[in-house]
This record gives structure tokens, C-alpha cells and sequence, in this order.
């Protein structure tokens, strides 16, 4: 039972506490953020961000469409293709968690810089690629780039999006991840046909970037943002420090709960960068939510990463295209469905989060998982006939549609996931998605479709299994709202109280409708 303290405020007893999961939208390490930047300052970070996020980005889609290439010039099969994008991958998804930890105690916006400079000079490396292995090296090297700036992205949009637009911003950069790969699936065809060849684009990606790393010392709005010291983690900030009860803190239930700087909860800024990296790992494994948003996520990347790598030599064996109109025919559907399907997504749950009075994390996370498990079972329905078509237009058609609806989880998974995490630990957390996002996505899904087409030599297999794989996010994202709806620290416990609360609520339906006939025979008799 709770009882106030001599100050007034309400302490909680240990089995209350315990109650708490990692996810509980805020305890005292969990601070409240302030807003760090204007409006004006806010979208031009946004656009830097968005702009270095494309170029990166695009090298993926380039890679993509240079395999037939790579296939060629060092004379290797399918599997050999494939582990190019999964070693890319692996330096993408080995980088990710040292910078989310580096990012607690330096300045997050000066990672990204640098990464994006890291970026600049794997491209050139790439461009000298004349052996297997020298190409092999530049793949990992440019994943470590792409992961400084990534992992970081997702955080830093949360804290400078205004609230009732937060989904939204983060669909921009959901979107511009999905449009920079289909742009550059896109530009290097047309690099080619004027060039002739497909190696000069790794030149213009670094002359691109190049110029990105420049913007913050030649754009004077974007250098002050970079100066802003909300940014630099480096120095302990007294707002970083109120006592517990000045927060207002609100927990996964959603109610209202102070408690003294003496409560158990208080913890300063300095005590969390105390923390080790394993620590930080460790509290987040324990978090259930997040493990459940991490797995469905996995296996949309899973999907993607698949349909990304292996669609264009898909679909030129199986409709008898040219690999310049597959990989245009790829590209434009990629566009439409990054450009649409985020969009949708972020635009829904902000219209549906502002039909409620307050706006709690545990209300946007239920929102936002329930929200995605529909989008992707509607996507599977749609997707996985269109594989069966029989010509080209309607199999486009259909796979449009289909990642249109599953690009429209994107924003929503992001928005789940770091609304049930601390503060502190959202950078720790984008890092440890995406490394499990590519073990079980994309670091797994293009060698395994390579393998498949080399063993059975039925392509279509391989794309019937990439879209049967989403069933598993579908079970995850339900499995997680349950867990935001009846927090625990377990998901059994979790579907215990579901069940006990629907029995409750059945018991209750039940009572007042024996009172209703009650009262009609009563007044029937008078």
C-alpha cells in the first residue's frame, strides 16, 4: 500500500517497484527531455540529417543494382554475391552498439559528421576495388559509416520533433531510407547509360558526402545547431539533475507518480554514464517490450533486405526484363512505397494520439504496435499472391501495395521503441535494434536467397519464404501491445492479466445486464 512520506509525496514499496519494467516510460532515470531547438533550427537539422541519410543510403540501392556487375568482373556465383551485402551489413550492425554507448558521454551530432567523413572514404576505397577482397573490405567499412549515422538518427529527431508531430518527423526519415536506396537503384542506371560504367558512382556518393560533412562550417544556422550544447553529452547538465519529484513522472500504467530524492528512483546524469556498456545491454535484454518490437522488426528487415537485394535479378529472370528496365521498374516502386508507406503510417497514429486529452508514452507505444501488426498482416495478404502473377504488371502492382502498407510500420516500430526505454539509453537502444535487426534481417536474408536460387533454382521459393517470414512480426507486434496494455515482466504474466481483466470485464457485462431484466420485470409488474 502506499504511504506519504514526511515530505508529502508518495513513495512506492518494493512490490510496487518491482511492477516497473525497464519500458516504464519514465522513472527517474528516465528524464524528461526538454526542447532543445526552435522550430526553425529543429527542420534544418532535419533536412541535414534526411540529406546525409539519402546519400548514404543510395550506395545500398547501387549495390544492388551493381551485382550483376560484381558477379561479372570477379567472376563469382550467387552466394558470393549475396555475402557482399551481408559483410556490409555485419560492419553496419558490429558498429552500431559502440556508438550508441559512445554517444552518452560525446556530442551525437558530431558522430554523425565524422561517419558521414568515414562514409567519404570508404566510397574511394570502393572505387579502387579491383580484387574481391578489396571490394569485400569497402563493404564493411561503409556499413560501419552508414551506422554512426543511423543509430543516432532516430534519438535526436525524437528530442527536436514538436510532440504532436514526433511519428510524423520520425516517418520522414523512415521515408528517405527506403527513397535513397530506390534512388540509387535509379541514378545508376542512368550513370551507366552515360557513362558506360557503374564504378564512377562510388566517386559521385563520396563527392556527395563530402559536401554534407562541409554544410555544418559553410551553413550558419546548421553550425549553431551543431554548437548547441543539449547535443554534447560531455558535461553534466543541471537540468539533468532535478529531484525526482519535479518531474512528473508518468509510469507504463499511465498514472501519475511522485516520489523524494530519497524514493530509489532519483539518479543523476553522471550516475547513468557510470554505467558499462555491458550494463546498459543488460537492462535493455531484460526489457520484454523491447525484445518483442526488436524480433518484429527483425523479421520486416528480413523481408526487405531480401526483396531489396535479390529483386532486380528477380524479376529480370522471371518476366524476361533487361536488367536496366528491372532495376528502373524496382527503383520507381521503391520510391512510391517509401514516399507513401511512411507517411501513412506516421500521419495515422498522430491523428489518432490527438483524439486523446494527454498524450502518455505507454499510449503512443499501444497505438503504434497495434497499429503496425495490422499494416503488416495486410501487407502479407496482399504480397504474397502478387508473387503468382503472371506478368510483370500485376506482380508490381501487388508488391507495390504490399510494402506500401509494411513501410507504414516504420515509424510506428521507432516510436514504440523508444518510448519504452529511458532517455538516456534511446541511442544504446537504436544500436542494439539494429544489430539484432541484421542478424535476423538483412545480413541473414540475401545469402540465404542466394543459397536457395543456387540449390533449387526457383527463385520464386526464395520470395514466397521472404513474405511468409512477416507472419512472425505480425505475432510479435500483438504480443508487444498486450505487454503495453498489462505491463509485467513477463509475457505470460502479461496474458494472465489480459485474460483476468476480459473475465472481469465479462463478469461485469453480465451483472448489469441480470440488474437490467431485474428492473424491467420489476417495473413490468407494477
Amino acid at each position: 500500500m502506499r504511504r506519504p512520506s514526511k515530505s508529502g509525496a508518495i513513495s512506492l514499496g518494493d512490490t510496487e517497484r518491482q511492477t516497473f519494467q525497464l519500458s516504464a516510460l519514465s522513472d527517474a532515470r528516465h528524464r524528461a527531455p526538454p526542447q532543445p531547438l526552435d522550430d526553425a533550427d529543429a527542420k534544418t537539422l532535419l533536412k541535414w540529417i534526411m540529406l546525409s541519410t539519402f546519400v548514404i543510403y543510395a550506395d545500398r540501392g547501387a549495390a544492388a543494382v551493381m551485382l550483376p556487375t560484381f558477379k561479372e568482373y570477379y567472376n563469382i556465383n550467387d552466394t558470393l554475391g549475396g555475402l557482399l551485402g551481408s559483410l556490409f551489413i555485419a560492419g553496419y550492425m558490429l558498429a552500431s552498439p559502440m556508438f550508441g554507448y559512445v554517444a552518452k558521454t560525446r556530442n551525437s551530432l558530431k558522430i554523425m559528421q565524422y561517419s558521414v567523413l568515414f562514409f567519404v572514404l570508404a566510397s574511394i576505397l570502393g572505387g579502387f576495388s579491383y580484387f574481391y577482397i578489396m571490394m569485400a573490405i569497402a563493404r564493411i567499412l561503409t556499413g560501419v559509416a552508414e551506422a554512426g549515422l543511423i543509430t543516432l538518427s532516430s534519438p535526436v529527431i525524437n528530442d527536436v520533433a514538436p510532440t504532436s508531430k514526433k511519428t510524423l518527423w520520425l516517418s520522414f526519415l523512415s521515408m528517405i531510407l527506403v527513397i535513397g536506396i530506390s534512388g540509387g537503384m535509379v541514378f545508376t542506371q542512368i550513370i551507366v547509360l552515360i557513362t558506360g560504367s557503374p564504378w564512377v558512382m562510388f566517386y559521385i556518393f563520396a563527392a556527395f558526402a563530402a559536401i554534407m560533412v562541409c554544410m555544418p562550417y559553410f551553413d550558419r544556422q546548421l553550425g549553431k545547431v551543431f554548437r548547441n550544447p543539449f547535443f554534447d553529452h560531455t558535461k553534466t547538465k543541471e537540468a539533468d539533475i532535478r529531484p525526482f519529484e519535479e518531474m512528473q513522472m508518468t509510469n507504463i500504467s499511465g498514472n501519475n507518480i511522485s516520489g523524494g530524492a530519497n524514493s530509489g528512483f532519483y539518479q543523476t546524469c553522471d550516475d547513468v554514464r557510470a554505467t558499462s556498456f555491458w550494463d546498459d545491454v543488460c537492462s535493455l535484454i531484460k526489457n520484454p517490450t523491447l525484445i518483442l518490437l526488436i524480433l518484429g522488426g527483425s523479421a520486416i528487415t528480413f523481408s526487405f533486405g531480401g526483396f531489396v537485394y535479390w529483386g532486380v535479378d528477380y524479376c529480370a529472370k522471371q518476366y524476361d526484363l533487361s536488367d536496366t528496365m528491372a532495376a528502373l521498374s524496382c527503383g520507381v516502386m521503391s520510391i512510391v512505397c517509401g514516399f507513401v508507406g511512411p507517411l501513412l503510417g506516421g500521419y495515422h497514429q498522430d491523428k489518432l494520439l490527438a483524439k486523446h486529452h494527454e498524450i502518455t508514452l505507454r499510449r503512443r507505444g499501444e497505438i503504434g504496435v497495434k497499429l503496425a501488426a495490422v499494416y503488416i498482416f495486410a501487407g502479407f495478404a496482399v504480397g504474397l499472391p502478387s508473387i503468382f502473377s503472371p506478368n510483370a504488371v500485376l506482380f508490381f502492382a501487388g508488391v507495390t501495395l504490399s510494402f506500401t502498407l509494411i513501410f507504414a510500420t516504420f515509424p510506428l516500430t521507432t516510436s514504440a521503441t523508444l518510448a519504452c526505454v529511458p532517455h538516456e539509453l534511446q541511442h544504446m537502444t537504436m544500436a542494439l535494434q539494429i544489430a539484432v535487426f541484421h542478424i535476423f534481417g538483412d545480413m541473414l536474408s540475401p545469402t540465404m536467397i542466394g543459397y536457395i536460387n543456387d540449390s533449387t533454382h526457383n527463385p520464386q521459393l526464395g520470395f514466397v519464404i521472404l513474405f511468409l517470414w512477416l507472419l512472425w512480426a505480425v505475432i510479435a507486434f500483438m504480443t508487444a501491445y498486450v505487454m503495453f496494455m498489462h505491463p509485467s515482466k513477463s509475457c505470460i504474466k502479461s496474458f494472465r492479466r489480459m485474460f483476468r481483466a476480459m473475465r472481469k470485464r465479462r463478469q461485469k457485462t453480465s451483472t448489469n445486464s441480470t440488474i437490467h431484466e431485474n428492473l424491467i420485470t420489476e417495473v413490468a409488474a407494477v
